[in-house]
């Protein structure tokens, strides 16, 4: 019996200039992989974005403009994202509706009044954002296998020049630093920048509640507190920037300078991928762990006495600790849904928890209320809590 089996033509011409065809970035990095779980770990799958809000979004705070003209730390804007400032001069910082395509918002620094601050110390100028160690435990620093991240952003500048990012560790044992330049290359012009940190493999950073990375996007700092190398390698001290009056532009020299940014992705590994666009009410739950904002009908209790109430709000999700106040409309309290009072000043007890918080409602327009009596927060009323690190 004899069979005979036949196999189509092909050019052999064409199989081997498939060999030569490229396969982009991703492709080179599959095709080092040994596992799946290499090949995961490699082009950054499933969830990678550490950081919270990068596209600015979310806005509890109802953030729009602040002007800077003293001596201003851990002033947040739009959620997760504060300022640090101590020059003299003026500077505004907005939110902005102008953004890349992908985005819808920005935060832009505009310089009002010049800097004359002497660069040899201390000052600094510095969009900031603080990472909590329960998200950077898996980084594995202080080990022989710590891992490199990646930050990605947008920025535009009306003035080219060089620029610096990276990060204060807030390291087991000491602090140390890590900053990058980047350079804008084209006045107003949107522009995309990647910078790879890598791991450190000297000092580990604390597992719990508090912060680990500390990520500055400098645009002015002293000599004091600048990092003393642009390598992206791990350095002992105290350090915001790479800024300094002989290595890099000062932006807060010349009043006019703008620079705006968004997009921000911190992943772990050497490849910036695509920004991970989670969902709004997604992104929202997760900014809920540092502020929550309430307004209308906010908490319920009972009256104290003539003028005083204690209301109670439960809190979902639970926040990283019990809360303080930002800011609050003091609205007024209704006594056994019969009437409303004014109230002069509202304040939070010690036995407010992550998971509850306990108001105290103080001087309010009534007499001869009596203990006990039901009381709600309300009418006209309005508060902001954080427990941001």
């Amino acid at each position: 019996m004899t069979v005979r089996v036949n196999k189509p033509a092909f050019n052999l011409r064409e199989k081997l200039s498939e060999l030569e065809r490229p396969i982009g970035l991703k492709g080179s990095e599959l095709m080092k992989s040994e596992t799946v779980q290499d090949a995961r770990d490699l082009v950054s799958a499933g969830r990678k974005n550490i950081m919270i809000n990068g596209a600015l979004e979310i806005n509890q705070r109802g953030f729009s403009s602040r002007v800077y003209t003293s001596a201003s730390n851990n002033v947040y804007t739009v959620d997760r994202f504060a300022i640090d400032w101590s020059l003299n001069g003026q500077m505004t910082v907005t939110l902005e509706d102008d953004a890349p395509t992908g985005f819808n918002k920005s935060i832009k620094f505009t310089v009002d009044t010049a800097s004359t601050d002497n660069l040899a110390q201390s000052e600094y100028n510095t969009l900031k954002y603080n990472v909590e160690s329960r998200d950077t435990s898996h980084l594995a620093y202080g080990t022989p296998d710590a891992k490199p991240i990646t930050l990605s952003f947008w920025v535009k500048a009306n003035h080219p020049g060089k620029y610096s990012a990276g990060f204060r560790s807030y390291a087991v044992g000491q602090t140390r630093g890590n900053h990058q330049s980047y350079r804008i290359n084209s006045p107003n012009t949107w522009e995309y920048k990647t910078l790879t940190f890598v791991g450190d493999t000297e000092y580990a950073l604390p597992n719990d509640n508090s912060i680990s990375l500390q990520l500055h996007m400098a645009v002015t700092n002293g000599d004091t507190i600048d990092d003393p190398t642009d390598d992206g390698y791990w350095n002992s001290g105290n350090q915001i920037g790479l800024l300094s009056e002989s290595t890099m532009d000062d932006f807060n020299s010349t009043a006019g300078n703008t620079i705006q940014w968004t997009g921000f992705q911190l992943e772990v590994g050497r490849n910036a991928t695509e920004f991970e666009h989670r969902s709004y009410g997604e992104e929202l739950a997760l900014c809920q762990r540092y502020c929550q904002s309430f307004d209308g009908r906010i908490a319920i209790g009972n009256w104290n006495g003539a003028t005083s109430a204690t209301v109670v709000r439960y809190l979902s999700p639970p926040m990283r600790i019990a809360p303080s106040i930002h800011s609050y409309t003091a609205g007024r309290c209704l006594v056994e849904a019969v009437a409303w009072y004014n109230i002069g000043s509202v304040a939070i007890q010690s036995e407010t928890r992550n998971t509850s918080v306990v108001f105290t409602l103080n001087s309010i327009a009534n007499s001869g209320q009596s203990v006990n009596a039901n009381a709600m927060w309300g009418n006209g009323a309005s508060v902001v809590l954080q427990a941001e690190l």
